[in-house]
């Protein structure tokens, strides 16, 4: 008997497994993603198993989580430029202080964890 064998009616290979021919299946890839997508992958586990299941099952799951990381990166990016720019910093205060040019992008992202609270209006 043939170690492996083509079915024409499905298209599928199949393996002699002992007494039995099992599928040869394998699954896809995944596509590698950052903090921002397994923090959401571990969101839909937790809070939406319907949307996840169906996703996995779909086979959308993974490029669905690394668009959302995408769009995560790109508006860390945005927030880290937007709050130099409203902090001062510039390229000649990097010059300077090279422990603001060399810190790592994610020692920024605790700013988007702490709540932000603005001063209190005092109405004269």
């Amino acid at each position: 008997m043939d170690k492996y064998i083509f079915d024409e009616s499905n298209g599928l290979w199949y393996e002699r497994c002992g007494d039995y021919y099992l599928p040869c299946l394998s699954l896809p890839e995944r596509k590698p993603v950052g903090i921002w997508g397994q923090r959401y992958l571990r969101f839909l586990k937790e809070h939406r198993s319907t949307t996840y299941t169906a996703m996995l099952l779909n086979g959308t799951l993974d490029d669905h989580v690394a668009e959302i990381d995408r769009q995560a990166e790109e508006m860390l990016d945005r927030l880290t430029k937007q709050m130099a720019q409203h902090e001062g910093v510039t390229e000649a205060l990097k010059a300077r202080n090279t422990e603001i040019a060399l810190r790592p992008r994610s020692c920024h992202a605790h700013f988007f964890r702490v709540p932000v609270f603005s001063e209190p209006r005092i109405s004269s």
